[in-house]
């Protein structure tokens, strides 16, 4: 979402509105629950960003690992500290709540030793890399839908 680091000021309301859009998305996607505390950082982003009036869109998708899932819920955390500090570079204060520290790490940890416990030529192995890739593609639907919107005429 290079857009977003161009200038995050005027294009903050897109930004959260994907995230919502996307973590929703892979939430109704689940094959089962996100494995814990990934489920609790998940909830808890969602309730932060309806709560900063992040527009939802609706999309679709297949069913999802909720390994996979919570690989790429908590890995794209990670990144939010460099957009934190983007953001403040940019004069955004406060920042929405998104944005604030929360217990990553542990989390980030707890799905990295269940990663580390399968093994790598195992079917399960396969179905988590395939449906990592399918998580993450609901990122990109979610910005392609939410920029769209946004320039779109009206």
């Amino acid at each position: 979402m290079a857009w977003f680091d161009r200038d995050p000021v005027a294009t903050l309301p897109d930004f959260l509105s994907v995230q919502r859009t996307a973590y929703t998305a892979l939430l109704d996607a689940l094959a089962a629950p996100l494995p814990e505390p990934a489920e609790r950082l998940v909830t808890s982003l969602l309730d932060d960003l309806a709560r900063e009036g992040a527009e939802l869109l609706p999309i679709r998708a297949r069913r999802l690992d909720p390994l996979a899932a919570a690989y790429v819920a908590i890995g794209a955390r990670l990144g939010t500290a460099v957009l934190r500090r983007r953001c403040a570079e940019a004069g955004i204060d406060p920042l929405p709540a998104y944005f604030l520290p929360r217990d990553d790490v542990p989390c980030w940890r707890s799905v990295c030793d269940r990663l580390s416990a399968i093994d790598p030529g195992s079917p399960q192995a396969a179905r988590v890399i395939r449906d990592s890739h399918a998580a993450f593609d609901l990122f990109r639907v979610a910005a392609a839908q939410i920029r769209e919107r946004a320039h779109a005429p009206a």
